[in-house]
């Protein structure tokens, strides 16, 4: 599934504008910091599959860069961002 397949009204990015970040769930978040997905999953299955590995958002903040990559459509500048992202939050 790709984010065009998702309702515009549907998509994170829309959601964020119209009701706020804390409407949205932790995989819809974690999907905006990864922007972008692979041809066959979105961002939001890709951040899904992070918080199912991981556990919560603060795992996925606190996992080695090495485990984030080992996740199919996170690389090096999607790890590093979601690093980032993390240490802004503390």
């Amino acid at each position: 599934m790709t984010m065009r397949t998702i309702p515009e009204g549907m998509r994170p990015y829309e959601r964020l504008e119209r009701c706020g970040a804390e409407a949205l769930s932790d995989a819809e978040l974690l999907a905006i910091l990864i922007k972008s997905g692979t041809r066959e999953r979105s961002a939001l299955a890709i951040a899904e599959e992070l918080l199912l590995k991981h556990g919560s958002l603060a795992d996925v903040g606190t996992a080695e860069l090495s485990e984030l990559k080992s996740c199919a459509g996170i690389g090096r500048v999607k790890s590093i961002r979601l690093h980032a992202a993390a240490e802004l939050g503390r």
